[in-house]
């Protein structure tokens, strides 16, 4: 598992340096995007939505419980 994630971040890096080898003026037009902490990433977004929606379920309560 380990030789998969170091030829990933080989792979990243030979990417990025490529990349700014074409970067003529200084800044990076070419977007790569940093996938290293995607799983991470995903479940902190899927948390932060379901607290928020959660919220948004507490908060319309009072109203819906007064209309009835």
């Amino acid at each position: 598992m380990s030789d998969i994630k170091e030829s990933g971040n080989a792979i990243w890096s030979l990417a990025k340096g490529f990349a700014s080898a074409f970067d003529l003026t200084g800044r990076t037009y070419v977007s790569i995007p940093d996938l290293s902490r995607g799983p991470e990433r995903d479940r902190e977004a899927l948390r932060g939505d379901w607290v928020r929606l959660g919220n948004d379920v507490r908060k319309s309560m009072p109203l819906v419980t007064n209309e009835q």
